[in-house]
């Protein structure tokens, strides 16, 4: 083989397993990062790349390359051609690939074009996966595969039907670029609120990691030093995770909280700690708890009425708080079942019926695993706070005296870890919890 030839294959091989980098599923809109790189993948359990685009209607199916089973939280081994970048534009976003950029020509079709030429699209978080959007609210976009053609899969949006909805997986491997003396330096990469260190790292250059923004640091990637030390910038009362490889595991010290130990056998919350009340959670997949190793207070109102609540763990209820589950709804009534356990990721109602003016709720985990994300139903929790926009229509919160739902205002809000009804029913309209 000419030498010439030789060095062009030796070039592509090694461009081949530059592309090998890992890619971390994103469950939010704000960890969108302009000039990502992502593989947008089907919502089913089996997580399928998208390619280029095949025309569809709704209800057919349509060939994807597959690459993880129940919807993989990381992807590894990622080719090049299944992998899009997202940019920011005026609020919407330009996707690409190769220097070429999708547009929507108005019907059924999509096309590469110029950048001058592209559609921006939006795209908005749905329960943890996302819409893509090209056109006006009543409808949803979905990208499928088809390798000599882009189109794209539309339809009107069904209230709790997620069937239009995608998983996003972003590029987040640290960036070895540079100097072969300098591929052991210690490094990091931030994507949306999740920090990725690599590289060598003292006990004391980890001390001192900065936070401002994370929820998640994950460490999974470093042979840990001895001699850890406290974080000295690590938020109080916010909901923060710590991911450690279960090889390290032994040298974390008591100081860290909320530490999770991950290896090919599982993930193990490895030190507990405080869910805090009202903050986000933002947990990346499922880990095993401890009976105990997780605690949630917060106030309750002592005049009979419901509340809400939606937590990431399983408990059992105190003597003096009641629990219910939804079972059925009717045109103007929620009715309720009473619940012995709060079940992880399942929302439910609680009541107080004890003698205390100002009564407080404590719960603790019960042995099980974590719920990363709220369970979809009628009965919708949150583990981040929702701001509704000038229409609340859809969405019924508790009102003040806790007995009947009613259709939320304009502009209104609910704290993280509580729950909405999904309804239909219009601006006024009530309805009374049984």
């Amino acid at each position: 083989m000419p030498l010439r030839k030789f060095l062009c294959v030796l070039l592509w091989a090694f461009c081949l397993m530059a592309q090998a980098d890992d890619y971390v599923r994103i469950t939010q809109a704000r960890q969108l990062v302009s000039g990502g790189q992502y593989v947008v993948a089907t919502y089913a359990e089996r997580a399928s790349a998208l390619l280029a685009m095949r025309s569809l209607w709704l209800g057919k199916h349509f060939r994807t390359r597959s690459l993880a089973d129940n919807l993989a939280n990381r992807l590894t081994e990622v080719p090049d051609d299944v992998v899009w970048t997202l940019e920011e534009d005026d609020g919407k976003w330009l996707i690409s690939r190769g220097g070429d950029y999708l547009a929507a020509d108005g019907g059924t079709n999509l096309k590469f074009t110029e950048r001058t030429g592209a559609t921006r699209w939006t795209i908005a978080e749905s329960g943890g996966h996302f819409l893509i959007n090209a056109g006006s609210e009543a409808k949803r976009y979905l990208l499928c595969e088809r390798v000599d053609k882009a189109t794209y899969v539309f339809g009107h949006y069904v209230w709790q039907n997620y069937m239009n909805a995608v998983t996003l997986y972003m590029r987040a491997d640290c960036d070895d670029a540079g100097d072969t003396d300098d591929a052991a330096r210690a490094d990091s990469m931030v994507t949306g609120s999740q920090k990725v260190l690599c590289g060598l790292w003292s006990a004391e250059a980890l001390s001192q990691v900065e936070w401002s923004g994370i929820r998640v640091l994950d460490l999974r990637k470093l042979e840990l030093p001895d001699g850890l030390l406290p974080f000295q910038y690590r938020p109080k009362n916010e909901n923060t995770l710590v991911l450690v490889n279960a090889q390290s595991a032994s040298l974390v010290p008591a100081e860290w909280t909320m530490v999770v130990s991950c290896s090919e056998d599982g993930n193990d919350l490895l030190r507990g700690g405080t869910i805090y009340d009202g903050d986000s959670l933002e947990w990346p997949f499922a880990f095993g708890v401890g009976q105990g190793q997780l605690a949630y207070s917060r106030p309750l109102a002592s005049d009979g009425g419901y509340e809400t609540l939606c937590l990431p763990f399983d408990a059992a209820m105190p003597d003096d708080v009641q629990a219910y589950a939804l079972d059925s709804l009717s045109t103007d009534s929620a009715y309720f079942v009473e619940a012995d356990t709060l079940k992880a990721g399942q929302a439910c109602l609680l009541r107080y019926v004890g003698a205390e003016t100002e009564p407080t709720l404590r719960l603790s985990s019960l042995a099980g695993h974590v719920a990363p994300l709220p369970a979809q139903g009628l009965l919708q929790g949150l583990y981040g706070a929702l701001q509704v926009g000038e229409d609340g229509s859809g969405r019924a919160f508790l009102d003040e005296d806790g007995t009947a739902f009613v259709v939320a205002a304009g502009s209104s809000r609910l704290p993280a870890f509580r729950a909405y009804l999904k309804t239909k029913s219009s601006e006024g309209s009530k309805m009374r919890c049984k």
